[in-house]
């Protein structure tokens, strides 16, 4: 999936958020019953619209402000942690909320 940007940082930044929601998903693919085209789709889908609304969201907003700048270097600490770290960080009430987001937006 393309990223629509030619800014190296803003892409990693977008392809880690992806990553993250990918892994989460990929784990969970057995308890989904959904054969691989259907979830191959319905990721697919998920990830255009979350990256839709995080470029809406930031044309919007303008450049980055410093506070912004450093709190997004603390969020990338968190997407580049271990997944079962960042999950056992986050809590499990978070994933399950998560996991059901993605499940009832497709």
């Amino acid at each position: 999936m393309s990223l629509r940007t030619r800014c190296p940082k803003e892409a990693g930044t977008l392809a880690r958020r992806l990553a993250v929601c990918g892994d989460t998903i990929t784990k969970h693919i057995e308890q989904s019953g959904m054969n691989y085209g259907e979830l191959r789709t319905k990721v697919h889908g998920h990830f255009k619209r979350v990256l839709e609304r995080a470029k809406a969201r930031r044309d919007e907003l303008g450049p980055y402000t410093e506070h912004e700048k450093e709190r997004m270097l603390d969020t990338l600490q968190y997407y580049e942690m271990d997944n079962e770290d960042y999950w056992d960080l986050m809590g499990k009430e978070y994933a399950t909320r998560e996991y059901k987001k993605f499940l009832q937006c497709n």
